[in-house]
C-alpha cells in the first residue's frame, strides 16, 4: 500500500495544476477526525500562514437550487497549488476516509 501511495503522491506532485479535495459536510465526522474541514485547515496547512490565507483555501460549494445552511454545504479545499507539493499524510487520510 505504501508503494502505491508514494507513486500516487509523486503523480500528484508532478501535476502543474491546482489539486483539490471535496469534503461533504453532511457526512458526520467526529471532531477529532483530521479530515474534517476545520481540522484540515488547522493541521495540514503551513503553520506560519495567517488564518485568512488558510481560510481562502476552503470554499463552500453553494447550491442555488436548494435552500441550505452554508455550514452544511460541501467544501472544496485547495490542498496544493501549482507550486506546492501535496501533503502525503493528508492524501493518505483522505484516501482512507473515502474507502471507509
Amino acid at each position: 500500500m505504501k508503494y502505491h501511495l508514494d507513486n500516487f503522491v509523486n503523480l500528484m506532485n508532478d501535476s502543474k495544476k491546482n489539486r483539490y479535495l471535496l469534503v461533504d459536510k453532511l457526512r458526520p465526522l467526529p471532531d477529532y477526525n483530521l479530515i474534517s474541514v476545520d481540522n484540515i485547515v488547522e493541521f495540514f496547512f503551513d503553520k506560519q500562514a495567517d488564518k485568512n490565507a488558510k481560510k481562502e483555501r476552503v470554499v463552500p460549494i453553494l447550491r442555488p437550487d436548494l435552500i441550505h445552511d452554508i455550514e452544511h454545504c460541501p467544501h472544496l479545499i485547495l490542498i496544493a497549488d501549482q507550486n506546492e507539493s501535496i501533503n502525503p499524510e493528508l492524501l493518505a487520510l483522505s484516501l482512507k476516509e473515502a474507502s471507509s
